[in-house]
């Protein structure tokens, strides 16, 4: 690895920006603390990806983001919200449980329900068009 190019300005207007160029690797990484936010930056030919933290809202822009973990909890005190531009895939190597306080909506052109085993379904009505 070649030497890296490191550099802090402090500006009593413009905040605190950290910037490490990798020139070799044409990449660039910089951290901007201005007073309203902290953005992080990392910027090469694959891509820039790019956190945004304020008091109330953390915002991540990349290419690919990937999680990794023994055990992951989410949760929302209001909506949560999962959306794809394209094909979406939920896999369990157990069981698969979803579960609604007071309904649940399945939508979609054209839906396949397939169990190896059984496929159960219960409730006081049960209506098929």
């Amino acid at each position: 690895m070649s030497a890296l190019f490191c550099r802090i300005e402090l500006n009593k207007t413009d905040g605190i920006v950290i910037t490490l160029d990798n020139k070799d690797g044409a990449i660039t990484h910089t951290i901007v603390l201005n007073g309203d936010d902290i953005t992080t930056t990392s910027k090469g030919n694959a891509g820039t990806s790019t956190i945004v933290q304020t008091p109330d809202k953390i915002s991540m822009t990349c290419k690919t983001f990937e999680l990794n973990a023994q055990t992951i909890t989410c949760s929302a005190t209001s909506t949560t919200k999962l959306s794809s531009g394209s094909d979406f895939t939920i896999t369990s190597d157990a069981n698969l449980n979803a579960k609604a306080a007071i309904g649940m909506a399945l939508k979609g052109t054209n839906i396949d329900l397939t169990g190896s085993a059984q496929i159960t379904g219960k409730a006081s009505l049960i209506k098929l068009q």
